[in-house]
């Protein structure tokens, strides 16, 4: 390989993204860091060759690039599985995990919060919900290492004084909730089923949590990230939101990248 070819390799898409990190700097989080999140991004791809692959075309670079960008608006880790990009069909689908929503209340729930989190209740598992002079508790004990059927999903957040507010779903609304999607029989739903039920009973509880987010693009990313499973096209972003950009703008060389490419990048 000659060095020009050498040079135009280095060129690509962790350049691309660094590139396009720091033309939107001031709409990231506060003290976002750049250089960790496009490492981590670059491992993910190394990882998931379905995702490496798309970057051989413009279309598929920016489907990865605005799904990577949304994930870095709400400096959500894709390697610590806080989200995720999805392949389904020709199109990537950038869905927030529940660990992501989880860290996401506790930074921006204006009522400081000491504990969020969903579970997967399962037949034999004893989940005891009370109001008590208006106020909400539970009492939850899973069988250990219970590969029961699953009845239901629950959600929760405790704040720092104390309150609780907790939302359930059992196992037939969590499945219409799955049937609304578009895309029901997405990899999400068919690989990720139990995350997906807890990812589902957690969204809903967030509906009802008061949070502040720095911007109202993250606000935006972060509840259509939560429907996204429900359409199985690629949103159309607002004209106003960088954080999607077309194909051109994030072609850094006119050559196909190879798998390769980004493996040695």
């Amino acid at each position: 390989m000659s060095e020009k070819n050498e040079v135009a390799l280095k060129q690509t898409f962790d350049v691309a993204l660094m590139d396009k990190l720091t033309s939107i700097e001031e709409a990231l989080p506060k003290n976002f860091n750049k250089q960790r999140f496009v490492q981590e991004s670059i491992s993910v791809l190394k990882d998931r060759p379905e995702l490496a692959n798309l970057l051989k075309t413009p279309q598929g670079k920016m489907q990865v690039m605005s799904g990577l960008l949304k994930g870095a608006n709400l400096d959500l880790s894709f390697s610590n599985k806080e989200a995720h990009l999805i392949v389904y069909g020709n199109s990537v689908q950038f869905i927030p995990d529940f660990r992501g929503s989880r860290k996401l209340v506790k930074k921006y729930s204006i009522k400081p919060v000491d504990d969020v989190d969903s579970f997967l209740v399962r037949e034999g598992d004893k989940l005891d919900v009370k109001i008590v002079g208006g106020v909400k508790t539970f009492d939850y004990e899973p069988i250990p290492m219970n590969n029961g059927q699953i009845v239901g999903a629950f959600a929760y957040v405790r704040y720092s004084d104390g309150t609780v507010k907790w939302e359930m779903m059992n196992l037939d609304e969590l499945e219409a909730a799955r049937n609304q999607s578009k895309a029901k029989n997405s990899p999400a739903w068919k690989n990720f089923l139990g995350e997906m039920y807890r990812k589902t009973v957690l969204h809903r509880l967030c509906k009802n949590v008061d949070l502040d987010f720095e911007n109202s693009n993250q606000r935006d990313l972060f509840m259509s990230g939560n429907e996204i499973e429900t359409n199985n096209k690629i949103m159309k972003p607002k004209a106003d939101n960088p954080f999607t950009e077309e194909a051109e703008d994030i072609v850094v060389e006119s050559e196909v990248i190879e798998e390769s490419e980004v493996e040695n990048a």
